[in-house]
């Protein structure tokens, strides 16, 4: 069976959250012998990205190219998103912006691929619209938790919708195909799927779009993990790690860094950040580097402290990281207000962050006789036990074999 899977990049290396999903689900269905392509939307891959994808041995192909502004650099998006007001605007640049540019082009490359079935992050857009020109099935995955959130979670993504309604319809009609949208996402003709378990979200209150099914938790397949180098992961033993993902830099948080970087010291422990900005602090007890390879410094840090990405905090529960949730825009307060119901590390809104509270987190995460070590090993116990990939290539063979 052929198969294409469309994975969101809104810039280039900037979607390791909308990365790993694409990749994890592509691992499970080459593994059942079926033939697997990605398509990065609106923009390609970065060439560290590539370098990941190669390993894992799954084929790319490129996407249409872009004009000049297209897409926002990390740090474009990064301070579009941190006012409500502007918010629209960076989704505006990767979700309807290339549309017009890109979409012919899309139609003609998926043509020729010609899979069985299109299976799409539900914030990729052209993927699924071409598939249905095309008379393909499609299946949409949500790379977060997002799509089954309660609605007071989600009301960014509420406004945002309603600004860029207007230009989705239009398009939409441009192109004569419907569509039925939950907020922002894209919902599938068939099913979408979400990666968390039933035990995990509980019995809480949460809007289920039709056909929306819960797969179970995602791997965390050391195959497309970046191994560090081995002074790193010396470093990273009983350190504070702190990432907040490939959009936002920790100095352009300088008070909550700050206070970070002074908490950290108290305590006696490395700091090891990535950033792009801060190597003037890089000391004796501080270590910066542009990138980390979370995945195995999770399992030597004391501490994670981290922006709350729908990536970075799975990995976390799968990987029984002492974790503390920082929700700084989108859906991070998502992750923040699910961290905090299972209690299995630790959520600090931005602007509730002082020295005292920091204090009492790491106090709490770094007691061993804390409850909440019992809460990071059952949920650890639960994440590692499940099975969401090879769930979801199941379900796309059948979908895509169904009349």
């Amino acid at each position: 069976m052929k198969i294409l899977i469309s994975s969101l990049q809104v810039s280039h290396g900037s979607s390791k959250g909308h990365l790993h999903p694409a990749i994890e689900i592509a691992l499970a269905l080459n593994q059942r012998g079926h033939e697997v392509a990605l398509l990065p939307l609106p923009c390609n891959f970065s060439a560290s990205d590539l370098a990941q994808i190669n390993r894992c041995e799954i084929k790319v192909i490129t996407p249409p190219p872009l004009p000049a502004g297209l897409p926002l650099s990390a740090e474009q998006l990064g301070k579009l998103v941190k006012s409500v007001e502007t918010t629209h605007l960076a989704f505006e640049s990767f979700l309807v912006s290339p549309l017009q540019h890109q979409f012919s082009s899309i139609l003609r490359t998926i043509s020729e691929f010609n899979p069985d079935i299109v299976v799409y992050d539900l914030l990729v857009y052209a993927a699924p619209l071409a598939a249905r020109i095309l008379n393909i099935k499609d299946v949409g995955y949500c790379a977060g938790l997002k799509l089954i959130a309660p609605a007071s979670l989600t009301g960014i993504y509420q406004t945002t919708a309603a600004k860029l309604a207007p230009q989705i319809s239009g398009f939409l009609k441009e192109i004569n195909v419907s569509a039925d949208f939950h907020q922002l996402e894209l919902l599938s003709t068939t099913h979408q799927m979400v990666f968390a378990a039933d035990e995990f979200i509980g019995a809480r209150n949460h809007p289920d779009p039709a056909g929306t099914i819960l797969m179970g938790p995602l791997p965390v397949s050391m195959l497309r993990t970046v191994i560090p180098d081995q002074n790193l992961l010396i470093k990273a033993q009983g350190a504070v790690v702190v990432c907040f993902g490939s959009v936002f830099d920790p100095a352009n948080y300088p008070r909550i860094t700050e206070i970070i970087i002074k908490v950290t010291r108290q305590f006696g422990r490395h700091l090891i950040i990535a950033s792009e900005k801060l190597s003037n602090i890089h000391s004796e007890d501080i270590t910066v580097t542009p990138y980390l390879p979370l995945p195995d410094l999770m399992t030597h840090a004391a501490i994670l402290i981290h922006h709350g990405g729908a990536n970075t905090f799975s990995e976390a529960l799968a990987l029984g990281a002492r974790q503390i949730l920082i929700p700084l825009a989108t859906d991070q307060p998502i992750q923040g207000e699910y961290l905090r119901h299972c209690q299995s590390g630790i959520t600090i809104h931005p602007e509730e962050i002082t020295e005292e509270i920091l204090q009492d987190a790491f106090r709490q995460l770094l007691d061993p006789d804390n409850e909440i070590h019992h809460h990071i090993r059952k949920n650890r116990m639960l994440y590692q036990n499940g099975n969401g990939a090879k769930n979801a290539a199941i379900l796309i063979e059948k979908t895509a074999q169904q009349d």
